[in-house]
């Protein structure tokens, strides 16, 4: 009975060696993420820019002049990533939900004016002709 146990374990423990050196002699077939070599979408990314929120930014790009509008700060401060360009910011507004989902698809929703919107005036809700509550 004791040689039968003392074999039984020594096949136990032949059996987990020998799935330990088989372990190592196995690639690893895990997936690695793509290396992003786009320094504006790897900042994007590692910003976490989409947490920021979505109060928008028209900035203008001091060396070339051109004028667009960027979802967050965040963003805008990530594409001063790309070489020859320099955001600068000029107005923060209130973003639509259209332009939040199709901030790069739609060109209306990349594109701003140098001079701030007129803010909306809604009645009850302050400003000139009412206490501002209701009534």
């Amino acid at each position: 009975m004791k040689t039968a146990i003392f074999l039984l374990g020594l096949l136990l423990l032949g059996s987990v060696s020998a799935n330990k050196k088989g372990g190592h002699d196995r690639p690893d077939h895990r997936p690695h993420p793509p290396i992003e070599h786009d320094p504006v979408k790897r900042c994007i990314k590692k910003d976490n820019c989409l947490s920021h929120g979505w109060h928008s930014v028209c900035a203008k790009d001091v060396l070339t002049g051109n004028v667009g509008a960027f979802p967050n700060r965040c963003y805008m401060h990530c594409a001063n990533k790309a070489l020859g360009v320099h955001w600068e910011a000029l107005y923060t507004y209130k973003t639509s939900r259209h332009c939040i989902r199709h901030w790069l698809t739609d060109p209306a929703c990349s594109t701003c004016t140098v001079t701030p919107p007129e803010p909306e005036h809604r009645p009850g809700h302050g400003g000139k002709g009412g206490k501002g509550g209701k009534h």
